[in-house]
C-alpha cells in the first residue's frame, strides 16, 4: 500500500457505534453525560443533500473542520441533521445553516442556523491547551450514519504545518475514520480540545486535530 502523509476525512458509507472504552465508563467525568455529549456531535450535508463530515455544537453556533466547505462561496446553506436514530436508522431534526466565520489556514469554520434555533445539547471549549499523554476520546460520524468515538491519548501537544504551512494542530493516536472530519476531540472534562482534521498514515495510527488555540480564535 502507497504511504501517504495525511488523509482528509469526508467520505459516505456506514458504521457500527461501538462499545464504550473501559477507561472512559469508569473514571472520566466525560461518561457522567455520556448522552449529553453524544447529542452535541452532529452531521453536516451540503446542498445536494451529500454528507460532508462531523460537526459540533458550541453555544448557537456549529464548529467543524474548514476542508468541510464544498464551495469558495461565503453565502452557503448546509442541510444538517442534530441527531441519528439508532432504531429507525435515519436521521431526524433537520435543519440549514450558514458559514459565518472561517479560517482556512487553521481548518476551522463556524455555522449558523437558519431561522429559528434548533434544539440541541452544547459543548464549551477547553481554556487549556492539550498536554502530552492526556487522555482524549475523538467523536464524530464515520460515513455520515451512527455515531462513533475512541479513546487515545496526545502525542506531541502542538505542532506547526500541515494541511497549510502555518495550520497549528496536536498530534494523537484515537483512531479515526472518514467522515468524523470537524467532530470534537473532547478531554476528560468533557471540553472541546480539538477537531478532528486529518488522519496521518505513518507507522502507527496517528490523528491531527485543529489546535486548542485556534479553535478559541476562531470565537472571538
Amino acid at each position: 500500500m502507497k504511504r501517504l502523509a495525511c488523509v482528509l476525512l469526508f467520505a459516505v458509507g456506514c458504521f457500527a457505534y461501538p462499545p464504550m472504552p473501559e477507561s472512559l465508563n469508569q473514571r472520566s467525568e466525560l461518561s457522567r453525560s455520556f448522552d449529553a455529549v453524544n447529542e452535541t456531535v452532529i452531521a453536516l450535508f451540503d446542498a445536494e443533500g451529500r454528507f460532508r463530515c462531523s460537526a459540533v455544537w458550541v453555544g448557537d453556533r456549529i464548529l467543524t473542520a474548514h476542508h468541510c466547505k464544498y464551495d469558495d462561496s461565503q453565502d452557503l446553506s448546509y442541510s444538517t441533521y442534530s441527531f441519528y436514530s439508532e432504531s429507525l436508522g435515519v436521521w431526524t431534526n433537520f435543519f440549514t445553516a450558514t458559514i459565518v466565520a472561517e479560517n482556512k489556514e487553521q481548518d476551522v469554520m463556524l455555522l449558523e442556523p437558519n431561522g429559528d434555533l434548533p434544539y440541541h445539547r452544547n459543548a464549551m471549549v477547553s481554556p487549556r491547551d492539550p498536554s502530552r499523554g492526556e487522555i482524549i476520546y475523538p467523536f464524530g460520524h464515520p460515513w455520515g450514519i451512527g455515531y462513533y468515538f475512541s479513546e487515545g491519548r496526545v502525542v506531541a501537544p502542538h505542532k506547526v504545518g500541515a494541511l497549510e504551512p502555518n495550520m497549528n494542530w496536536m498530534l494523537h493516536n484515537g483512531p479515526i475514520f472518514p467522515g468524523m472530519s470537524g467532530g470534537p476531540v473532547y478531554n476528560v472534562e468533557g471540553d472541546v480540545l480539538g477537531v478532528n482534521s486529518f488522519i496521518y498514515n505513518g507507522e502507527e495510527n496517528l490523528a491531527g486535530a485543529v489546535h486548542t488555540q485556534s479553535i478559541r480564535d476562531i470565537f472571538k
